[in-house]
């Protein structure tokens, strides 16, 4: 009898590992899928001051379609790599989505308060290169067209 207890021991602390392994697989697809929450400077309060002042400047640069991850360290004397790393930590999406999240924001508002602007003035006041680029991130970020 004992041999066959064993076995039943084993085979259900198999049963349970499989189960535990299933279910973080599970949690780990469910948070890959979840689009990122859109961030702003109101929700930074407890976050390091190095991604603080990387937001701010965001926030105040963010017409500029040169601004880019090395404009940021650059101009706030910091590494390429420390402050990614900041971002990702704090707030769990790249410096440059946040960059997207922030033009797409002041073009919501900017919609909000001009309901029949073009899209190539709307790219061109929020920072973007091309009206491609811009239609193609407000699509992606609003979930409907620009237009």
């Amino acid at each position: 009898m004992k041999p066959f207890s064993k076995r039943i021991a084993v085979g259900v602390v198999v049963l349970l590992i499989v189960i535990f392994i299933l279910v973080l697989f599970i949690r780990f697809i469910i948070d890959k899928l979840q689009p990122p929450a859109f961030m702003t400077t109101t929700r930074l309060s407890i976050m390091d001051k190095e991604v603080q002042k990387a937001c701010n400047y965001i926030e105040k640069n963010y017409r500029n379609t040169g601004l880019s991850v090395d404009t940021i360290c650059r101009d706030l004397v910091t590494g390429r790599a420390f402050l990614e790393a900041l971002f990702k930590q704090d707030l769990g999406i790249e410096i440059d989505t946040f960059i997207t999240h922030v033009r797409i924001n002041r073009a919501r508002i900017l919609l909000e308060s001009k309901p029949g602007i073009d899209a190539d003035v709307a790219a061109a006041a929020t920072g973007f290169s091309t009206t491609e680029s811009f239609c193609s991130a407000f699509s992606g970020i609003v979930g409907a067209s620009f237009e």
